[in-house]
This record gives C-alpha cells, structure tokens and sequence, in this order.
C-alpha cells in the first residue's frame, strides 16, 4: 500500500504535465536556484527554521527570478514528526519593456512532517499551507485593490535512499528523489485549482556531521494565469544543508 502511495505521488506531476501540455501552449525557461538552508534544535522538542533564496532565469543565471527569505518555529514531537510555522518575505522579478517590475510577497505558513526510514531509505511526507499577500500586476491593480490575497497547499514525497554500504552514523552520500503538488486555494487563478508540479532528482554528499551539499535537477510545471498557458522550467538546484543541534549540553 504504501508503496503505491509513493510511486502514485512521484508520477502524478508527470500525468498533469502530459495533460496540459495536450491542450495549452507552453513557455520553457532554464533557472538556477541556490540556497542556504538551516534546521536547528535548540532544545529537545523545539527548533527553528531558516533559509534563505537566490533564483535567477534565462541560461540559468541572464536575469533575476526570485529572492526568497523564509523564518520558522518548529515543535518536535518525536525525531520522525513536527510541525512548524513561520513567515516568508518573495520577491518576484517581471521583465517588463523598459524597467524590472518587482511584484513583493509576504507568506504566513504552516507545515507536517513525518519522516518513516525503510532499510536504507528514508520517506519524508511534508504537507504545508500558506496564506500569501502579493502586489497585484500594473496591468491589474487599481488605486483601491492592489493587491491579492490567497492561499495554496503543498503536498511533498521525497526519497533519500543512502548509498553508504556501511553502516554508520555519518551517511556521505545520498540519492533523493521527490515530487511536490501545490494547489490554489481562495482568489488566485480563477480558471484551475492546480498551481504546479515539482520533480526533482538529485544527489546530496555529507560534507560534515551538520552540513550536507546538495545538486539537483527539477522540473517545474506551472499553469499561468493567461488562458491555456503553462510554464516549463528546467532547473539546476544547489543547496547548502545545515542542521546543528545545539540542544545538547557540552
């Protein structure tokens, strides 16, 4: 059963893909996103959550894309489950002829996760909900509405599946696969609920006992609020991972 829960999560987003790519016109674009991520324990059953985002498009690295600042509380009710909340600030850059529009965001969001270890794989289920208050467009906004409000739910499997033959307390290498669905809730795009599909690949080297790099390929695919429109997004993500644990007595 659970198996086929996994294997349905990983392929879904390629299903949709397939689906509006039948019917609607596609943009594709080539993106790199980097980021620097941070997990911390500061006592046994609470931490916090801090990352930080540079993304930029057009051969990878032409334009700006996004600047991303994300802050969280996490409660730890076991080592395999937690919940968080926290604030995010976007920035979002929108070539227009002429000048850079920047569209800013501000994000409440809350978040589950359950992490389940299978031999040498580890499954991590990660459901979030964010509340996001954005600039409306200059073509949308008018001097008494601009800007818009709305939610969206994001649904995450990933995979990291070790590739250590001995057994250890440190893990040096990993493969990890995962696959996230993010759909529209209240005022956004009016014409479907489906926001986009991330399905990544990648793979992750411990470089010490709290810091582990990252390198991997995503495909994003993202329906725009034009008619039958989507957004294809090849991207290169490379990740710094820290995780200290600064709960523990010296």
């Amino acid at each position: 059963m659970k198996r086929g829960i996994i294997f349905f999560t990983l392929c879904a987003g390629i299903f949709i893909g397939n689906t509006g790519f039948g019917q609607s016109k596609v943009f594709t674009n080539t993106q790199l996103w980097t980021t620097y991520q941070m997990n911390a324990r500061l006592a046994p059953k609470w931490g916090v959550w801090v990352d930080l985002n540079q993304r930029t498009q057009g051969s990878f690295i032409d334009d700006q894309f996004q600047q991303a600042a994300r802050v969280g509380i996490i409660h730890h009710f076991t080592n395999q489950k937690s919940v968080a909340v926290g604030y995010a600030y976007f920035r979002h850059y929108r070539p227009r002829t002429g000048f850079d529009e920047v569209l800013p965001e501000n994000r409440i969001w809350a978040q589950y996760l359950k992490t389940i270890q299978q031999g040498n794989i580890q499954f991590a289920h990660r459901l979030r909900a964010e509340v996001r208050e954005m600039k409306r467009p200059a073509e949308q906004a008018t001097p008494n509405d601009d800007v818009q409000t709305f939610g969206r739910f994001r649904y995450q499997l990933q995979a990291r599946i070790s590739l250590s033959k001995k057994k250890s307390k440190l893990h040096p290498d990993w493969l990890i696969v995962s696959n996230e669905i993010m759909i529209h809730a209240g005022e956004s795009i009016d014409r479907n609920i489906f926001d986009q599909n991330r399905l990544s690949a990648g793979y992750e080297w411990q470089a010490h006992k709290t810091v582990f790099l990252q390198a991997a390929y995503m495909h994003l695919l993202q329906f725009q609020p034009i008619p039958d429109r989507w957004r294809q997004s090849h991207i290169i993500r490379l990740t710094i991972r820290h995780q200290p644990d600064w709960s523990k007595k010296k």
